[in-house]
């Protein structure tokens, strides 16, 4: 199915398949997202135009406020694994049973 929408000069074509839409003249076959400008979204994009003023608030804004998340996470996942290693690097450290020939000498 084919939708053509006039506006003015300009004709808009979008191909309607049964999985997708495609917009007809894109130079991507990757998913597009419609994102609107609301709620969170706009609070989010508030924070990031406060923090990166230079850059436009729109396209340009989103992704960066995007690739920029992803960063923390990968970061805060990094933070954690080391964090892990670090704990479990003491298991080592103490020969079996060293806890209970401990308590033997406590009185009880």
């Amino acid at each position: 199915m084919r939708v053509v929408a006039r506006f003015g000069e300009l004709y808009l074509s979008v191909a309607l398949t049964a999985r997708r839409c495609y917009t007809l003249g894109m130079p991507t076959t990757y998913p597009r997202y419609t994102v609107t400008d609301t709620g969170s979204i706009a609070q989010a994009l508030d924070a990031a135009h406060t923090l990166w003023p230079d850059v436009p608030r729109g396209t340009a804004l989103l992704t960066k406020l995007a690739t920029s998340g992803a960063e923390a996470l990968t970061r805060d996942v990094q933070a954690r694994i080391a964090a892990v290693d670090a704990l479990t690097a003491f298991g080592d450290a103490y020969y079996p049973n060293y806890l209970e020939q401990l308590r033997q000498d406590w009185p009880k």
